[in-house]
């Protein structure tokens, strides 16, 4: 679960930093950990940064701590 939800950060940070953003002078600034709750218990993920503090997840969007999915069968 970890390594899925940090590839797709990275793939959403990766879509956010587009040309546009770079030529402004915006780039990557690191990273910040995280701990989220899941039905399976808290595990601990590792969120991109950028440096003008404008990236906003969705998958796990900022000050969110529970990751929740739902079985629709």
């Amino acid at each position: 679960m970890k390594k899925f939800l940090e590839a797709a950060l990275e793939a959403e940070i990766e879509s956010h930093l587009d040309e546009a953003e770079r030529s402004c002078g915006n780039r990557r600034n690191g990273k910040s950990s995280k701990q989220i709750r899941t039905s399976d218990g808290t595990i601990e993920i590792d969120t991109p940064r950028d440096r003008r503090s404008n990236f906003e997840p969705q998958l796990i969007k900022k000050r969110e701590t529970i990751l929740a999915f739902f079985d629709y069968r």
